[in-house]
């Protein structure tokens, strides 16, 4: 890599442009140049420039990089202390830093940093910086983000910023502090120096890793350790018990599920008699509902008997609302004809009026024409007057506008004026006041620069005060936590001896209880309890079964006996319904010839015959019943009670024989049913007798009652079960004991563990007392370090402060001082340059107020002229105006002639419309007298047809009545018509729906008693309900029973398989976990530490190794003297001195220059280490001279030579006396007033 050229601007104290251009001359062959200035004046800042433009960050920003430490910066904004956009200089808007090179590819390339305050003003907020790569050889600008930019930048240099500054910023000064260090410092020194922090990173890890991993395999061990695994034949055991558990379990399930039958039997028994409860209550609201309902069903009907009239009576309506309407109408129609007359009288008086109008306008008009003529000319003359004194106007306004216009820039200059010279006296003033602190003002950059460093030195130091005082305090809890360790370790012990005591006592507890009796003794006992409760069950089952038998053999013949008699009084009744069947028919013949007899319209009929005139029917003169016969309606009454009296002993006897057959097929149905019933009850019998037989009950049951049978087998259950229950809280207890024992154990575990953390903490704590101690030494040391600096920098700054009492104000507030003494410099500058400019402002301000009077003075006389001017115009105008206001008092003529034009027009044009409107009157009178004489003949037609439907409707009445209905008027027929046809629908449904409610609930009546009917049957054997609930709550206490036990069997049975897998998933672990703790260990003994030490130490002797290879080689071509090597072991270096015999010579014997001379080489080493793909044309040396003597700078010199004779370019910064005058080409940076620096390059 090859530096081509350095461009910047307005960095730091370098204000404007700056450039060193390698490739002209003199510095194009140049091998050695000096970078030469006072002390502050730029030299680093144009390596800053470079790092800037390459990588945008510098060393110097990098090292003042400080957390929680904000500065000011523009107007509102603040900005950290590291931040590279400081270096832009105070003042400026924008600057950048450009640097040219060629790369890794042969190329020239150019990367330019740039950064630019907000609105471009010197106050606005920094904003953030730009970094742009461009090819020279194609002009053509890398297209990427900043952060692939910077990568571009390094694959072009084939160099990171760490590399670079190793390379080209040649380091030294550190290599001569690394000669000189202590042994436990070298390491961190040469850490620092190459960059291979990494090292104590990894060592650190490895360290962190293999405690991890110890920690890791113990807590898998003790979690081993507490795993309770299972006894030699206990696993058996348990599932032998299971076996036997879950036997007893499906039993009792079985046994439940039969009593859960029987009562879900009794449950629909009940459900089916509530069911038929309803079917009969509905069906008795049903025909109370549909006898309700007969006077609404008469009503109905003789609604839709009405219905053929709907037409004619809507015709007959309609009729007479025709008729009223037709009869208003001829009415009106006769009123208008009236109307229209009179109006048509109005308005031929009006047409007269119209005409006599007419006559008087034309009139008008012809005597107004003389005087129009006069006044279009007086309008004209008006016209030419107003424009002469509009122009006058014009001309006086515009002389008015300059002479103002004039005498307002006047009064603003001479204001101007006289504010110029008031801030010209206080300017003067000012300055004179604050001219014994010239010096600061035109020194305040300098003055700031020191102040800062002693602001930087105090801050150091009381940080440093801080640090050592929260020191002192975390001793003294270090010192209270290392009593408190010690206490804890001590009642960790005490606490370990009582776990262990009290872990023998449970063990002996545990050996005192038979575990194996107690647990065959319990399975024993629950297999018994199981089998008498299965007994006492299948007997009390045996027992209801026998029982039932004999109540069903008593309903059977029971049914048997009732079917015999209700079959002969059903024959009874079938022989009485055949004789009232008859004696029914002969009463109807009989009633129905009565009721001929007595008919209406036959007695209507009789009324109507007179004596001696033919009787219509028969023929005959003679009418002696003409007046009615009473013997006629007395039997007519009797033949109907008859009729009636038959009609209900016949309904009665249908119904009883109804009730007879099906009562006797009821009895049919019961002893098919009982007869099936009892052949399944006998199989099932004889089914439990078998099961009963299978317990083998023995001889001990023969000798005992069997109505005791029930109690002895409750008796013996309950025995079992106490013996099962009292082995079962033994092992309960014993279980308690273990369980009580692994938590004694796992106590004894975490207090183990617990007293190793201590312990370690106790360790970690002595340790961290003593490193405590030895680095507040250091930090005190290095505090004194900074109040000396700081001391030194506030001395160097003083010489330019005339008062005292500076410092202590400065101390009160550093940054408020700082920024009160740049605020005051740059004032004084503005004040001097202030007061030049108001001199050239004060002569120009003269010359205009001069001008300007006499300019007033021209203005003031046009204005005058053109007043006469306006005022001239004025009169005649007025006078004009006056002649014209006498005719028409002042209105246009056209207006006037428009106005006569629109009057006479607006007479014809009425008398026009009039006459029209006569004749159009007179046409509709005549249609309306015509209109009226139609609708008088129409009226008359419309009465003719009403009569017409009024005598229709009459009849249809008359014939209603005759036909044997109520006798109805026109009102009452229209009242009935009211209801819609959609109540009719709605009525008649509704009706019908009563009577399909009856049918349906007679159905489900019947349906549901057979329901009732065919379910009684089907359990007959079913036990009473109570019995079955109380059989059911002692066979589910049983199960739970059962089910307890044989859960916690299982569950043992689980516990122990899972912690069997635990332990071998474990044991798996504990393997792994075991060969990982072992790698790890290995490695820690290998290169693990805690502080990184043993592998910082392996990782830097061989990194010295390498160095030493490429720094022996440059130390060769600077002297072929010495050679380096390494002291084994160690990070010491000691020198060979080949002109000595190869004499073996310790670094700390070496003078000066040859210090100088074996810390380049080191630092060359380091350059090549860095950048060993790659070769570096371009050095910088940046410090390492100002402490030298004339003989070692001249050795310094000779080896510098040599690096440019190897084809190197080497840029020495410096700013000693000597050494620059040994150098010919230099870049000179100039300090100038006000803290600016200029950049020179000349040749000496």
């Amino acid at each position: 890599m090859k530096i081509l050229t350095i461009r910047g601007r307005n960095l730091a104290s370098l204000e404007g442009e700056f450039v060193l251009d390698f490739t002209r001359e003199p510095l194009f062959s140049a091998g050695i140049y000096a970078i030469t200035g006072p002390t502050g004046s730029g030299k680093s800042t144009i390596l800053d420039a470079l790092c800037l433009a390459l990588f945008g960050r510098s060393p110097r920003q990098v090292a003042a990089r400080e957390s929680g430490v904000e500065l000011p910066d523009g107007e509102n904004g603040s900005v950290a202390p590291g931040d590279p956009r400081t270096i832009l200089r105070k003042g400026s808007a924008e600057g950048y830093a450009a640097a040219a090179f060629i790369g890794l590819d042969g190329q020239p390339w150019e990367s330019e940093w740039t950064v630019r305050r907000a609105r471009n003003r010197p106050s606005g907020n920094l904003q953030d910086y730009t970094l742009r790569l461009t090819n020279l050889t194609t002009r053509l600008p890398f297209a990427g983000t900043k952060t692939e930019t910077l990568r571009e930048i390094e694959r072009v240099i084939g160099l990171n910023y760490e590399q670079f500054t190793r390379s080209v910023l040649l380091a030294q000064g550190d290599f001569t502090a690394f000669l000189k260090a202590a042994r436990d410092d070298k390491a961190s020194l040469l850490e620092k120096i190459t960059g291979t922090e990494i090292y104590s990173r990894i060592s650190v890890s490895v360290f962190m890793k293999s405690r991890e991993a110890e920690a890791a395999l113990k807590e898998i061990r003790d979690r081993l350790s507490g795993i309770v695994l299972p006894g030699e034949g206990e696993t058996e055991a348990l599932k032998a018990g299971e076996a036997t558990h879950a036997e007893a379990v499906s039993a009792l399930e079985r046994q439940r599920e039969e009593i859960r039958r029987g009562l879900e039997w009794h449950r629909q028994r009940e459900q089916l008699i509530m069911a038929s409860g309803e079917a009969r209550a509905r069906l008795a609201t049903a025909e109370a509902a549909l006898q309700e309902a007969a006077d609404r069903e008469t009503h109905f009907r003789l609604v839709e008997k009405i219905q053929p009239t709907r037409p004619l009576v809507e015709s007959l309506r309609e009729k007479r609302e025709t008729l009223a309407l037709k009869r208003e109408a001829e009415k009106d129609t006769a009123n208008r004809v009236s109307e229209a007359g009179k109006a048509m009288e109005e308005l031929s008086a009006t047409i007269r009026e119209a005409e006599d109008a007419v006559k008087e306008t034309t009139a008008a008009t012809a005597a107004a024409r003389p005087l129009l003529l006069r006044a279009r000319e007086m309008d004209t003359l008006l016209v030419e007057q107003h424009k002469k004194v509009s122009e006058a106007e014009t001309g006086k306004q515009t002389a008015f506008d300059e002479h103002q216009l004039l005498l307002g820039h006047l009064a603003a200059r001479e204001k101007n004026l006289e504010e110029l010279r008031r801030e010209k006296g206080e300017t003067q003033d000012w300055l004179r006041e604050k001219e014994p602190r010239r010096g600061i003002a035109e020194n305040a950059t300098l003055i700031v620069s020191r102040l800062e460093y002693a602001q930087q030195c105090g801050k150091e130091a009381t940080e440093l005060t801080g640090w050592i005082e929260e020191a002192v305090k975390k001793n003294l809890l270090l010192e209270s936590r290392k009593g408190q360790l010690r206490e804890e370790v001590a009642a960790k012990e005490k606490e370990s001896q009582e776990l262990t005591a009290l872990s023998d006592q449970i063990g002996e507890q545990m050996a005192a209880i038979p575990v194996e009796t107690l647990t065959e003794a319990e399975t024993q006992h629950t297999a018994e309890m199981v089998r008498t409760s299965a007994m006492r069950a299948c007997w009390e089952k045996h027992t209801d079964l026998a029982a039932r038998k004999s109540v069903l053999g008593e309903e059977i013949t029971g049914h048997r006996a009732a079917l015999e008699n209700e079959e002969g009084e059903l024959e009874a009744r079938r022989s009485e319904s055949e004789e009232v069947k008859v004696r029914r028919e002969q009463t109807g013949r009989m009633l129905s010839q009565a009721r001929l007899a007595a008919a209406e319209n036959v007695e209507k009929l009789r009324g109507q015959l007179l004596p001696g005139e033919a009787c219509p029917v028969c023929g005959s003169t003679h009418h002696p019943w003409a007046q009615g016969d009473p013997r006629v309606h007395a039997m007519l009454e009797e033949l109907e009670k008859e009729e009636a009296r038959l009609a209900s002993s016949w309904q009665e006897n249908v119904e009883a024989q109804a009730r007879l057959f099906q009562s006797g097929h009821h009895h049919r149905e019961a002893i098919a049913r009982g007869t099936a019933e009892m052949e399944k009850l006998m199989a099932t019998l004889e089914k439990t007798t078998r099961e009963w037989e299978g317990f083998h009950p023995g001889e001990k049951w023969q000798a005992e009652p069997e109505e005791t049978w029930a109690a002895l087998l409750e008796m013996e259950t309950e025995e079992h079960r106490r013996a099962a229950e009292e082995a079962r809280a033994t092992l309960a207890r014993y279980r308690e004991l273990a369980v009580k024992a692994g938590q004694i154990r796992q106590s004894m575990d975490q207090n183990r563990l617990s007293r190793d953390h201590s312990g370690e903490a106790l360790t970690a704590c002595l340790s961290g007392i003593m490193l405590l101690t030895a680095e507040k030494q250091q930090r005190e040391a290095l505090r004194e370090q900074n109040l000396t600096k700081q001391r030194e920098a506030l001395a160097s700054a003083g010489v330019y402060f005339t008062q005292s009492g500076w410092e202590e104000k400065w101390a009160v507030s550093p940054e408020t001082f700082t920024a009160k003494l740049i605020t005051f410099s740059a004032s004084w500058q503005s004040k001097n340059k202030r007061l030049n400019e108001i001199a050239g402002e004060e002569r120009v301000l003269e010359t205009e107020i001069k001008n300007l009077k006499e300019r007033i003075t021209e203005t003031a006389g046009k204005l005058a002229q053109a007043e006469e001017r306006e005022k001239g115009a004025r009169e005649r105008v007025a006078a004009a105006e006056q002649e014209r206001q006498k005719l028409f008092g002042g209105r246009e003529a056209s207006v006037v002639e428009e106005e006569l034009a629109r009057a006479g027009e607006t007479c014809q044009h009425r008398l026009r419309e009039l006459r029209e409107t006569l004749g159009t009157m007179q046409a509709g009178i005549a249609e309306m007298e015509g209109s009226l004489r139609l609708r008088r003949e129409d009226l008359a037609k419309q009465e003719e047809d009403l009569e017409t439907l009024r005598l229709r409707l009459s009849g249809w009445l008359q014939q209603f009545a005759a036909a044997g209905n109520i006798p109805l008027g026109e009102e009452e027929l229209n009242h009935l018509l009211e209801y819609t046809p959609e109540w009719i629908t709605m009525e008649r449904e509704a009706l019908g729906e009563l009577r399909d409610t009856l049918l349906s609930g007679r159905s489900t009546l019947e349906e549901r008693e057979k329901q009732l009917e065919t379910h009684l049957q089907s359990g007959r054997e079913t036990p009473e309900k109570p019995a079955l609930e109380a059989l059911l709550t002692e066979t589910e206490a049983a199960l739970d029973l059962q089910n307890g036990e044989l859960t916690e069997i299982r569950f043992r049975l689980r516990t122990y398989e899972e912690n069997l897998k635990k332990a071998g998933a474990f044991r798996e672990l504990e393997e792994e976990r075991s060969g990982t703790a072992g790698k790890w260990k290995k490695l820690n003994e290998l290169l693990g530490s805690a502080d990184g030490r043993k592998f910082r130490q392996i990782a830097q002797e061989y990194t010295l190794e390498v160095l030493l290879t490429y720094a022996n080689l440059h130390l060769r071509e600077l002297t072929g003297r010495y050679r380096l090597e390494v002291i084994s072991g160690t990070l010491s270096l000691q020198v060979i001195d080949r002109d000595m015999g190869d004499e073996i010579r310790s670094v700390h014997s070496l003078s000066g220059g040859e210090s100088f001379l074996v810390s380049l080489a080191l630092a060359l080493g380091l350059a090549s280490l860095s950048s060993n793909r790659m070769t570096i044309e371009s050095l910088f040396i940046d410090e390492g001279f100002g402490s030298l003597d004339p003989q070692t700078l001249g050795m310094a010199m000779d080896a510098l030579e040599r690096l440019r004779n190897q084809g190197r370019k080497v840029g020495v910064i410096s700013h000693v006396r000597e050494m620059t005058e040994r150098i010919g080409t230099q870049v000179r940076v100039t300090r100038q007033a006000n803290g600016r620096s200029s950049v020179e390059v000349t040749l000496v």
